[in-house]
Order: C-alpha cells, then structure tokens, then sequence
C-alpha cells in the first residue's frame, strides 16, 4: 500500500511534518540479515523535531525463483528528538530475494503528514507515490545507506 503523498485534511490550523533524515543499517549474522531504520521527523515550517509521532511500516520479502512473497507490519514512536527507531525481523540471506519497506503511515494529533516533503532519496522524496519503498541492501556486511542510495550526497547520510 503505496503511502498518500496528500496531507489528508486540508486544514489550515494543522501543521505539516515530514521525514527529515533516514539511515539504513543492516547487520549480518550467520546467514541472515536484519534492517535497522532511523527516521527523524521535522515540522516542514518551524524545523522543530516532532516527538510522540506514530509511525506505520510494511515490509515485504519477494523470492523471485517460487514467486513467494511474505509480508508484514512494524510501528514505532518518535522520541523527545523526534527520532524513531525501527527493527525488522531477521531475513535469510538467499541470492534470488529481496527486501522493500514502505512508510504507510505517520499520525500525531494537529499535524498533517506530506510525503513530497520528505528528504530525497535517488532524487525524489523517500517515501513518496514517485519513490515508494526503500530497498534493503543485499550487500555484504554491516552498510549505512541513505539520501541517494549510489547517485550519492543528501540529507540521507547525515549523522542521526
């Protein structure tokens, strides 16, 4: 479920928030591989971080030689900082899968959230209708990915 790029109200007394800065890490043990998400949340006016937002995920694990997909659903909080910290399950480490994540939600009462605002990951708002989903890294070891994925640069890869 793509998330809405369209605050939801069009209210004038709420604010808007976006994601401000991501980080993607993955470590690896014995075979397998578990994502860890760092998304700081901002007030697209003020630049104040949002504390007490709830965050919604979905992840899916495609398999390309059964067609299998498995799927599933992860939520967070931000906190005092306005960072939010998300883990993943482990995931098997086999050559034909691949994992994407999807932000399908962020609420917190007077506030509206706006996709197209997000920091731009592969030159387009991370988490947007024009870049969905974030793709998991199958590359060996532990990697920080962010803001740009090999295009380079971006909020993405600033220090949370």
């Amino acid at each position: 479920v793509p998330p809405s790029s369209v605050p939801s109200r069009s209210t004038s007394s709420l604010s808007t928030i976006k994601i401000d800065q991501f980080r993607l890490t993955v470590e690896e043990r014995n075979g397998n591989y578990s994502p860890l998400l760092k998304l700081l949340v901002r007030d697209v006016v003020t630049n104040a971080r949002i504390r007490n937002a709830v965050l919604t995920l979905e992840w899916s694990k495609r398999t390309t030689n059964d067609g299998t997909t498995e799927r599933g659903t992860v939520s967070a909080v931000t906190m005092e900082d306005g960072r939010a910290i998300i883990a993943f399950p482990s995931f098997s480490r086999t050559a034909n899968s691949s994992v994407d994540i999807l932000l399908t939600s962020i609420v917190k009462i007077g506030y509206t959230y706006d996709a197209r605002e997000n920091v731009s990951n592969a030159g387009c708002p991370l988490f947007s209708s024009g870049c969905p989903a974030l793709a998991v890294p199958r590359g060996g070891g532990v990697g920080d990915w962010g803001g740009g994925g090999s295009g380079g640069g971006g909020k993405g890869n600033r220090r949370m």
